[in-house]
């Protein structure tokens, strides 16, 4: 009788954690788990929660092999997932000595449920290559199905890595103007910011405060910092800017120029690609007054944000 409710038993552990994954979190040492984390999954594809465009979240859906049947065709799901945040991990809980695999979803949108599953943009799938306890003189297969041990969480292996739409939109970084400017403002008076100039790997753009100041860059799923400077309507900087009244020298020429390539990349109003053309907007005529720097995480085919400290007086020029 005992052998007969195991199963069951499982089973309804496993249903209660379809709703809420993570509060398996919590249990105590002991349990015999398998662990699934984006890290073996995502691939190329970064987690960017809040990032449109980016990956958001994922659905794992947990399954048993079932054995004497040939590979990628014998699985049971046991329980699919809610959505999970794609920088989190999920954990379920298992039978010692089985053999396990998953199907992974993977959506740009923060709450998919069950039934968007054929709508994922990205999809992988863990443990569909040939079991361990198959005999082959190849050696173990890397994508083999994960075994289960007694007393211990083991990290679920021989996942693809996430396949689907392919990245066409621009990889782009903007700088977070709100946070460059902390407490000053855009504007053409004392103490207000008329543009930004910023430097990303020797290129270096322009745009008025109000417009965003975007670049193209070669590479995803690294960090990239801006050097970014403020540039004030003329040489008075207000209160806000005590004991940097000596007036900064000019801004070079190559930076007024720069404006001309650095719309070329300036967004419409809530849109994700490349909108109106700079050679609209007229030169900044200001001095550098402010610097600060920014860094962001590039994400393929997204325009993700450079959060920046904010801009600080520069230090006197003259004696």
């Amino acid at each position: 009788m005992r052998r007969r409710l195991g199963p069951l038993a499982l089973l309804a552990l496993l249903g209660s954690a379809c709703g809420e994954p993570r509060l398996l979190e919590g249990f105590t040492e002991g349990q015999t788990r398998i662990r699934i984390r984006p890290s073996e999954f995502v691939g190329s594809v970064g987690c960017g929660r809040g990032v449109p465009g980016a990956l958001q979240t994922y659905i794992a859906r947990l399954q048993e092999y079932a054995p004497n049947v040939a590979p990628d065709a014998g699985f049971v799901s046991l329980v699919t997932t809610a959505a999970v945040a794609c920088d989190q991990a999920v954990i379920f809980p298992t039978i010692a000595g089985r053999r396990y695999g998953a199907e992974i979803y993977g959506f740009d949108i923060e709450a998919p449920t069950e039934a968007d599953l054929d709508d994922a943009r990205w999809t992988a799938v863990c443990g569909r290559g040939r079991p361990s306890n198959v005999p082959s003189d190849a050696g173990l297969d890397p994508y083999r199905p994960t075994v289960s041990e007694r007393g211990a969480t083991v990290p679920l292996r021989g996942c693809t890595t996430f396949s689907g739409e392919p990245a066409t939109a621009p990889t782009q970084l903007v700088v977070d103007a709100a946070s460059a400017l902390g407490t000053l403002q855009c504007g053409t008076g004392p103490g207000q910011v008329l543009a930004l100039v910023g430097t990303l790997d020797g290129e270096t753009r322009t745009a008025l405060c109000q417009e965003p100041l975007v670049f193209d860059v070669p590479a995803a799923n690294r960090y990239y910092t801006i050097e970014l400077t403020g540039l004030s309507a003329d040489g008075d900087a207000g209160i806000s800017d005590a004991g940097t009244g000596t007036p900064a020298p000019p801004l070079p020429p190559s930076l007024d120029a720069s404006i001309d390539a650095a719309t070329d990349a300036v967004l419409d109003a809530g849109a994700s690609s490349p909108g109106r053309d700079a050679g609209a907007l007229p030169p900044p005529d200001g001095v550098p007054r402010w610097q600060t720097s920014c860094i962001g995480r590039a994400l393929p085919g997204v325009t993700a944000a450079a959060t920046c400290d904010p801009l600080v007086p520069l230090a006197p020029t003259g004696p």
